[in-house]
């Protein structure tokens, strides 16, 4: 196993940070993110696909973030990479696509009862009329996984997870997505699963929601297909915005190559096994 060291800050901040007249608390100084499943790997052990999922730890509660395409391919690498099902909190699923909650059932299946995140309704085409049999279909598969869980909650505007953090609310203008905002003493970790409204508008919003400065930017920014000279400027733009990144999942390898570049050693190369520990430095375990 090979550690790489930068000097990357990310210490919860006690006592918590207001927002919208909620606080989170926090005696944690730690948080840890752990990439179970994502386009490419850190490990030959580790699968790589199509798909995104993190598991974020933060003091005795537990966030599964997405939960990829293929659910064997999320459970086994979860085993592999000695996750507690059992103390996983919460599930927070970003969009529905099967890329991101694939593996949701079998997931539910292993947890004990957590807390279940979803958009609020089905996310159909900006300006598709509504449809009753894609209403019916989404609330079949809602009630399929009440028996499951503590708690369905079917977020529209921005609301807390537990003590781990506050959802960005739904970009419903643009696409039916919500993204996570963890709050730290160094400033805001957003993770974003496909991004479909637009990063840079993904991290504003979440600037100006927590009136706080962005530290750490984790995630699918949905780039593989665009032009590079457009990729530089929302690379600039983002610069500007946040002090480290960590594309991944759809962002393309070339859109990757080129964040790299602009962000140099502030950039963190995330995969399928990677886990980010905090502390005084964060080390990157590949």
């Amino acid at each position: 196993m090979k550690t790489n060291h930068i000097f990357l800050l990310i210490i919860i901040l006690i006592g918590g940070i207001q927002c919208y007249g909620q606080k989170i608390e926090s005696n944690q100084d730690e948080v840890f993110l752990t990439i179970l499943y994502d386009n490419r790997s850190a490990y030959d052990s580790i699968y790589a696909d199509h798909g995104f999922s993190c598991l974020i730890e933060s003091g005795i509660e537990s966030c599964l973030f997405d939960a990829g395409r293929i659910p064997d391919q999320l459970i086994l690498n979860m085993e592999r990479l000695n996750i507690n099902f059992s103390g996983i909190n919460h599930i927070f699923i970003s969009h529905i696509h099967n890329d991101h909650m694939g593996g949701l059932q079998h997931a539910l299946n292993k947890c004990n009862q957590p807390d279940l995140y979803m958009p609020y309704s089905y996310p159909q085409l900006i300006g598709e009329p509504g449809s009753d049999k894609a209403d019916n279909d989404w609330e079949a598969l809602l009630d399929g996984y009440k028996p499951m869980v503590s708690d369905l909650i079917r977020v529209k505007e921005s609301t807390h997870i537990g003590n781990i953090g506050y959802t960005t609310g739904i970009f419903e203008n643009v696409f039916y997505e919500q993204s996570l905002i963890i709050p730290t003493s160094q400033g805001l970790v957003i993770i974003t699963g496909c991004s479909h409204p637009g990063i840079v508008e993904i991290v504003k919003h979440a600037k100006k929601l927590m009136n706080h400065d962005v530290y750490l930017v984790l995630g699918g920014f949905h780039l593989n297909s665009t032009k590079p000279d457009e990729v530089l400027e929302i690379a600039q733009q983002l610069r500007e915005l946040t002090r480290y990144l960590g594309p991944c999942h759809c962002t393309g390898e070339k859109s990757m190559h080129i964040f790299k570049k602009v962000f140099n050693e502030d950039y963190v190369d995330v995969k399928s096994g990677t886990r980010l520990g905090t502390g005084n430095i964060l080390s990157i375990y590949e």
